[in-house]
């Protein structure tokens, strides 16, 4: 919330009359040129103050009713417009949190490398799948450009990688920054990235909580007194508990993008009666043709889909906060636990959703973690 409270409310005709960093210190609506008590900026702002609950309709009425290129538009459209500011302002700030997490100085000591990481979309963007996987070190230049979001609607990401990361991935070290486009309009560079990308200015703001959601706490007998001896040797466990974090963040992403828990066990299928639903109810269209085949629109709908990865909502919410001598992982989501531990939900409770757990350690994590706590006790041996 204290990159929200930051920002300035400034009424402007484009969103492009200010420009890239700049839009971390003000709050802007296309179109909204008044921003007197009520007016669409101060309504937006107030509606869109809770991620929990956003309230799409009353800021739909609110476009339609004030904005020169909404009157007369369908609520479809204004909750369309209403949802695309919603969500490009929260993933902003979400990044812009996770700036700060991974150019902390106790971060960067463990793990000082940035990890460029497609979002998973079902229509991707070829430049941003591109740059799936690229590894750079945190202070390239090329994360001032390119750092996400890089565009309406991307939910790429961004993890720290240090030197274990770079040899599971079969690399000696980090790779050579593609070239940075310039675009013709504006001399900057970016190319067509439309000015959204949160870059180092605006991180200071950032920030996450795990209010009202669901994080995870592991017991392990090995790990506990593995820490508990770096405790003794140290007396604290930041800079470690930071990179157990972070690893814990790129496992998670994995474990979504391979639809399995942590150990690897494979998610219980969606229903294709779930995606039927999820695709006609109140859309007026039709998933089967008469003789009982597949509409195409349909086959294109249920082209590429993953579970738990629709909106990709809940995979980007994935957080950590890391503490003196312990670290925890989870998502703000209220419905992430259910769908961690499964059980009952809906109109009187009728539906039941598997448990398809993304959170926790298995193995390979448990090992890594250890890891991570020899490579600081050796890092703070040599520095004694």
């Amino acid at each position: 919330m204290a990159y929200f409270r930051a920002k300035l409310n400034l009424p402007t005709a484009r969103w492009d009359q200010i420009w890239q960093g700049q839009h971390a210190k003000a709050f802007t609506v296309a179109g909204a040129m008044r921003d007197d008590p009520g007016w669409l900026i101060s309504a937006l702002r107030l509606t869109r103050r809770s991620a929990r609950a956003p309230r799409w309709q009353s800021s739909a009425r609110t476009l339609t009713r004030s904005l020169p290129n909404t009157a007369g538009a369908t609520t479809a459209a204004a909750n369309w417009r209403s949802e695309i500011i919603y969500k490009t302002n929260i993933r902003t700030a979400y990044m812009a949190g996770r700036w700060m997490q991974l150019t902390d100085p106790d971060q960067l000591a463990l793990q000082p490398y940035l990890e460029y990481r497609h979002g998973d979309s079902r229509e991707p963007r070829l430049q941003h799948l591109a740059w799936d996987g690229l590894t750079l070190p945190a202070d390239d230049p090329w994360w001032d450009t390119h750092y996400p979001p890089n565009g309406w609607g991307c939910k790429c990401k961004v993890f720290a990688a240090g030197p274990r990361d770079l040899a599971r991935a079969g690399k000696s070290g980090p790779d050579t920054a593609p070239p940075v486009e310039i675009d013709p309009k504006t001399g900057a560079p970016g190319g067509d990235r439309q000015g959204l990308g949160v870059q180092r200015g605006p991180g200071r703001y950032g920030g996450a909580a795990m209010s009202d959601g669901f994080s995870v706490r592991v017991e392990d007998n090995d790990i506990q007194k593995a820490l508990a001896g770096a405790l003794r040797a140290t007396g604290d466990l930041s800079q470690a508990m930071k990179a157990i974090g972070e690893h814990m963040l790129r496992s998670t992403d994995d474990n979504f993008a391979g639809e399995h828990d942590p150990d690897g066990r494979p998610w219980k299928p969606t229903k294709v009666l779930s995606y039927y639903l999820a695709y006609t109810i109140g859309r007026q269209k039709k998933a089967y043709t008469k003789s009982g085949s597949l509409t195409k629109a349909f086959s294109r709908y249920l082209g590429g889909r993953k579970i738990l990865t629709d909106s990709g909502e809940l995979r980007g919410s994935i957080h950590y906060r890391a503490g003196r001598n312990s670290v925890a992982w989870g998502s703000g989501k209220q419905y992430a636990a259910i769908h961690q531990f499964g059980g009952k939900a809906g109109r009187n409770r009728k539906v039941t959703i598997p448990a398809r757990p993304s959170l926790g350690m298995g193995r390979a994590d448990r090992q890594e973690a250890l890891d991570v706590v020899a490579d600081y006790l050796v890092s703070s041996m040599s520095k004694n």
